[in-house]
């Protein structure tokens, strides 16, 4: 199938930027795309992203059209979705939100897998690992991601939750022990990290733990500026386990 896409950068190079920040969160700028335009690289990275995600063609269009034209995506202006749903996608529970545009947020916590406490994880393991101490479970080392297409966050999150005794699956405290390894990558664009941490380390009944990644963002063709988060949350008081969500 033939696509315009094929004509509308010819002859610039490719870019996609992407860097990575570590345990203080220290992330150089990207560098920018030219203004107005995308690379075909570019063009066919946005739409195998937004493919993946179950985007029709003709939204596809619009979308690609709306960066061109300088115009910022619902997904990153701040827009209220019009639509949430949770899929299971390889394992994992993935929150997707559409906008009124077609765009889409997506974000998830990598689901651990049990260890016996005192046991040495196997190589054939995960990396996020669960373990049961009392009415404490402690969960190490799970990614928490969350992507928009141009942009994509991640980083690596230990937390716990501790259960009541008397009702196994209901949530009496929650804390982030530790963040790191934050990555962000985005096409067409230019980002600079604002800041990465614990916001908040212990739930409160009113307030789960968090833990955020905030990039600054400025879209290709002169796109407003927009500020994302990727943020994991721990309640307390609740059925829920530890989540994550971008805005």
């Amino acid at each position: 199938m033939t696509r315009s896409r094929h004509n509308l950068a010819r002859g610039l190079a490719a870019f996609v930027a992407t860097c990575s920040l570590f345990l203080l969160g220290v992330l150089p700028s990207a560098s920018a795309s030219p203004v107005g335009t995308l690379t075909t690289e570019q063009e066919s990275q946005i739409r195998d992203g937004l493919e993946a995600y179950g985007v029709g063609q003709d939204v596809q269009d619009s979308l690609i059209s709306k960066i061109i034209a300088g115009e910022t995506w619902d997904s990153l202006a701040g827009a209220e979705p019009v639509a949430v749903e949770q899929r299971l996608i390889r394992g994992e529970l993935v929150t997707l939100s559409t906008y009124a545009d077609g765009s889409i947020t997506a974000s998830g916590v990598e689901r651990a897998t049990p260890v016996d406490p005192g046991s040495i994880r196997p190589f054939d393991v995960s990396r996020c690992t669960s373990r049961q101490s009392g009415q404490v479970r402690i969960k190490t080392g799970c990614n928490v991601w969350a992507s928009t297409v141009l942009i994509t966050m991640s980083f690596e999150a230990d937390y716990n939750q501790t259960f009541s005794a008397s009702d196994p699956v209901w949530v009496t405290a929650g804390s982030i022990v530790a963040v790191r390894y934050a990555n962000a990558s985005t096409l067409a664009g230019t980002y600079s990290v604002r800041n990465f941490g614990r916001t908040q380390i212990n739930a409160t009944a009113s307030s789960p733990a968090k833990a955020r990644l905030t990039l600054d963002v400025q879209a290709v063709g002169g796109g407003a500026a927009t500020t994302v988060w990727l943020q994991l949350n721990v309640p307390t008081n609740t059925y829920s386990l530890g989540y994550s969500s971008i805005n």
